[in-house]
């Protein structure tokens, strides 16, 4: 049973949700200034990011599942070498979804209207590489529903904060995977699938992830003027941004290792580190 877990949390890249859920947190946060922030939303907000991210990557692996298997760095994945079937897998999604959807329907009536809608947009990413270098950026969108739907789950309404924070998102996530996407350029060059890398050259793709995460640092440095008007959100950007540029100056295409360690261990204090920032904010007001 403990195995079988661990495949299915391996299958949804379980590790990973610590670049979009503490945005949502986040966002959540900030929303508590204008409707109450009560422990069953925060649950709620929780419970429907877990299911959307299970739907997310268990549709991604069962849509991926032909190419992970032709893929050297992704064939010994669960689908592609059996260790999960197929059936089990669609189960897995299904379970998952009636979650969000019950998530989403518990927290207020817009969410639920809109859950669709951020479905729609999590799993069409995974079609994306099979028609257009943009797949990045429907990425990053997919990520960026995350501190959306936590901002409508606390309020039930649209604001500009949370625009700001999930277009911070959605082109950090860009950026990021445009570097991951690295691993794959001459898989993806054979097999015809489409990326940065191979639309525009590698070279010409390091410049256009500094500019996503260029500008996704401009979105976050512009909530300090709006709402997080603090020295701390201050030191929060400061090491943002020397995360941001780690990632950039450790990354070397022809080495998986350094992909690896730019994607996850940079990203992941990013989305952690502004999370605290926030939270401390709060604190010392």
């Amino acid at each position: 049973m403990a195995s079988k877990i661990e495949e299915y949390l391996r299958m949804i890249r379980f590790s990973h949700s610590v670049f979009a859920l503490p945005f949502a947190y986040s966002a959540a946060i900030i929303a508590g200034d204008y409707a109450k922030l009560t422990v069953w939303k925060f649950v709620l907000i929780t419970t429907a990011m877990v299911g959307a991210r299970s739907v997310a990557m268990g549709m991604n692996r069962i849509i991926d599942r032909f190419i992970d298997a032709k893929n050297p760095r992704t064939k010994k994945r669960a689908l592609p070498a059996g260790r999960i079937s197929t059936r089990a897998a669609y189960f897995f999604v299904i379970f998952f979804m009636i979650v969000f959807f019950a998530s989403a329907a518990l927290l207020n009536m817009l969410t639920l209207i809109l859950s669709p809608l951020a479905l729609v947009i999590v799993i069409g990413y995974s079609y994306t590489k099979r028609f257009t270098w943009l797949n990045h950026f429907a990425l990053g969108a997919s990520l960026a529903v995350a501190p959306m739907g936590a901002w409508l789950g606390v309020t039930g309404e649209f604001h500009y904060i949370p625009f700001i924070i999930s277009t911070a998102v959605l082109l950090w996530v860009s950026g990021f995977d445009i570097i991951y996407s690295f691993q794959d350029y001459e898989h993806d060059k054979k097999d015809g699938l489409f990326s940065v890398p191979v639309r525009w050259g590698i070279k010409a793709s390091y410049h256009i992830s500094s500019i996503s995460h260029f500008i996704s640092f401009l979105f976050l440095a512009s909530l300090y003027f709006l709402v997080l008007k603090s020295y701390i959100y201050l030191i929060t950007l400061a090491i943002i941004a020397i995360m941001l540029i780690y990632q950039h100056v450790v990354v070397d295409h022809t080495n998986d290792e350094s992909i690896e360690r730019a994607f996850f261990q940079g990203n992941s204090v990013i989305s952690v580190i502004f999370l605290l920032g926030v939270i401390t904010c709060y604190l010392l007001r």
